[in-house]
């Protein structure tokens, strides 16, 4: 379950690092983490308001995440590289894309 919803990024990462020699292996997991870190918590955010729309601000998220505005930018393009995520404006307001499969991946055993 984890795998698969992290193995897009993974995948995407790897060919980035192939074209880029000059990012380093713990940068680039240090990224995938945050992104993933970020649809997690869109998807506690979604859950508990009953939300269709997750709509996260990069100061928000860099004081939650103790991250710099620079390394959340990172992470917010993977993601939207990957179709998770889209900027709204001036690159301070992204809407995360949620699919239902993800949705149904977290909820608890018998429900």
């Amino acid at each position: 379950m984890y795998r698969e919803n992290v193995q897009p990024i993974i995948d995407l990462l790897k060919r980035t690092i192939r074209k880029r020699p000059t990012g380093s292996d713990e940068d680039t997991h240090q990224v995938a983490r945050l992104s993933q870190a970020i649809l997690d918590y869109g998807r506690m955010f979604q859950h508990h308001y009953s939300s269709r729309a997750v709509i996260v601000k990069v100061p928000d998220l860099s004081n939650r995440f103790r991250e710099t505005s620079g390394t959340i930018l990172k992470a917010l393009r993977l993601l939207e590289q990957i179709g998770h995520a889209t900027p709204i404006d001036r690159r301070e307001c992204w809407n995360l894309q949620l699919r239902p499969a993800e949705e149904s991946d977290h909820r608890p055993a018998g429900v």
